[in-house]
This record gives C-alpha cells, structure tokens and sequence, in this order.
C-alpha cells in the first residue's frame, strides 16, 4: 500500500516534496547496512565506503527509503545468500554507490525494463514478493535529487544497481 501511495505522491507531485538538509551519505549508508546484517543471516555485507563523512543535500527519509529497496532487492534475489557488496566514490561531481549481489540476475530485456510501474523481472508462479515499484520509486527519488540510476546485471551472476547523487558544490547543490 505504501508503494502505491509512494508512486501516486509522485506521479501527481501532490505530496512528494524533497525536505533537503545535509547528511552524510556514508554514515546513512553504514545505519541501513547494519539493519540489513540483523535481519540477514545468509547474506554476507560488506561495505567498501570513503572513511571521511560525505556531506550530500538530501531528503533523508527518501534517501533511507531508496537503500531499503535496493537492498530488499538483492536479499530478495540472492535466496541462497551470498555476499552483498556495497561501494561508494565520489566521480564526476556525484557520490556514486553501487550495490551488488549474487543473485539471480536479469536479461538485458529485463534490464531494460526495471524501471517501469509494477514489472517484475519474474513473473513466474514462483515468483519473489513485491509490488513491481520499488524500482520505480528508487528512480524517481534520486531523479528528484538531480541524481542518476543504472543498472548491470548476468543471469545466474548477479546484478548490481547504482546511483549517483550530485555533491555540493561552493554553498549549492550540482544540478539543483
């Protein structure tokens, strides 16, 4: 329900407003990495992070909202377990993470499509649980921050999902 609430804010951008302070994307990232290893016995996490904090203009809860489902994701589709890795580098005037699993994988047509309102990479009987949004929602959140999404991704490999959000720059935001 929260899904569908989430994509309705944004698509009629009634609700979905970004309440921006500073935040430090590494300690962000290292809080909802600590969750993911209590709820997660199978999986391995590791963190390959900038020791020095990282300052980004962000709404935290939605910033908070698009690690859950990215690491919901690769929980979800590494059933067996596996290792997890996180990483994180400032390039090209962004903070940059990607976040990588051993999963299942994607085709490049299911690539192509992750993005889009309730697909789902498996559409089988056998299928994860889900709504088909979150991906949606993550791509709308960090195009909200002037940020950037992609997606890799080898069937029976893995995928790795990244972001990109823009860093301050003299006092402003890049791309804001």
């Amino acid at each position: 329900i929260n899904d569908l609430l989430d994509i309705s804010r944004i698509e009629d951008g009634k609700g979905f407003e970004l309440n921006r302070q500073p935040v430090d994307i590494i300690k962000c990232i290292h809080e909802i990495v600590d969750l993911f290893r209590d709820r997660s016995s199978k999986h391995r996490f590791r963190a390959y992070l900038p020791k020095k904090e990282i300052i980004l203009l962000l709404d935290n809860d939605k910033i908070l909202q698009v690690f859950e489902n990215l690491l919901s994701n690769a929980t979800k589709y590494s059933p067996d377990g596996g290792e997890i890795q996180i990483r994180g580098k400032v390039e090209d005037d962004q903070f940059k993470v990607s976040i990588k699993d051993q999963g299942i994988g994607m085709t490049p047509d299911q690539i192509e499509r992750v993005y889009e309102k309730f697909y789902r990479a498996d559409a089988s009987n056998t299928a994860f649980e889900g709504t088909g949004l979150g991906m949606t929602i993550v791509k709308h959140i960090i195009e909200a921050h002037g940020g950037t999404v992609w997606a890799e991704s080898e069937i029976n490999k893995g995928t790795v999902f990244g972001i990109g959000l823009p860093l301050i720059k003299k006092g402003k935001q890049i791309n804001n």
